[in-house]
């Protein structure tokens, strides 16, 4: 619930669960042993419900992943092309 994007995730397939004031009482519990809880069915939290959390902030971490690395190469591609023109150029003897 910390995780602003996951919390989305969360209220939009499990909508009032993040402001519900049980959630402090579970936070550090894993997804388990929630599911096992009797509340867990009071607020209509299934197997597939968690599933689908699961993999929605799944697919979230994947493009936060992509566009990190994009980052990169971006920032960096530059630099490749400037060492390979300069050893390409140079005939360096070590």
């Amino acid at each position: 619930m910390h995780h602003p994007e996951g919390k989305l995730i969360i209220e939009k397939l499990i909508p009032d669960i993040a402001s519900n004031p049980m959630v402090g009482m579970v936070k550090d519990l894993s997804l388990n042993v929630i599911l096992g809880t009797p509340q867990a069915a009071q607020f209509g939290i299934t197997k597939e419900k968690l599933e689908s959390v699961l993999e929605e902030i799944n697919k979230q971490i994947e493009k936060e992943i992509f566009r990190f690395i994009k980052k990169i190469v971006q920032k960096y591609s530059n630099l490749i092309v400037f060492f390979r023109d300069l050893d390409s150029s140079n005939d360096l003897v070590c």
